[in-house]
């Protein structure tokens, strides 16, 4: 398994242009997020997410999808995002989901559901990759087999070594390595009625 040495406080623009190509190439990797570290995808690519679900084990290609965006303009271009969305959205930060209507240029596949969850990018690596990519990523949470410790998954070699043992065709491709990642899960806020409601607090 591939790690990638990045910093935090000074991602690398060639590193980066590295895994974006990945990206690009429909690959799953790990990045890590304002919640730890996530499986990611190019979410316009039905292929890449297509084989997200698989290293998910995921056979209901209708389980909840969450897309990472760089910034709420980019964000309205997925989601309907009416305003008083917006201010709440814009208040709150990287750790929130938001559960919002589904509309514009998502895949047939991701475009047939009628909410999407949606974050916004806080850790720089994420959102140095979200701009040089262009595009939305989908994220998923990594898994804590039963017999291994939830923490060990802040840590990036743990987790490339728990890539290996799976199934080759099941793979990420590449875990980036930004050193200790604190894991905790985001908040869900269902923002689809005029009463927000909080689904999980994190």
């Amino acid at each position: 398994m591939s790690l990638l040495r990045i910093y935090t406080d000074a991602p690398d623009e060639s590193s980066i242009r590295d895994l974006v190509s990945l990206i690009e190439r429909g690959e799953v990797v790990v990045l890590p997020t304002s919640t730890g570290y996530s499986y990611a995808c190019h979410a316009l690519q039905p292929k890449a997410i297509d084989k997200l679900y698989r290293i998910k084990g995921y056979t209901n290609t209708k389980r909840p999808l969450a897309i990472l965006c760089a910034d709420l303009a980019e964000a309205a271009k997925y989601c309907r995002i009416n305003d008083g969305a917006f201010r709440y959205i814009r208040e709150h930060g990287g750790r929130y989901t938001f559960i919002l209507p589904a509309v514009g240029m998502l895949p047939k596949s991701i475009r047939q559901r009628k909410e999407l969850g949606l974050r916004l990018a806080e850790h720089p690596i994420a959102l140095a990759v979200l701009r040089e990519l262009q595009a939305p990523l989908m994220l998923a949470s990594i898994p804590c087999p039963e017999d291994e410790d939830p923490q060990d998954l802040c840590n990036p070699d743990l987790i490339a070594e728990l890539n290996d043992a799976r199934h080759k065709s099941e793979q990420a491709a590449l875990v980036v390595d930004a050193g200790i990642v604190e894991r905790r899960p985001s908040t869900i806020v269902d923002c689809c009625s005029e009463e927000y409601n909080v689904i999980r607090q994190g």
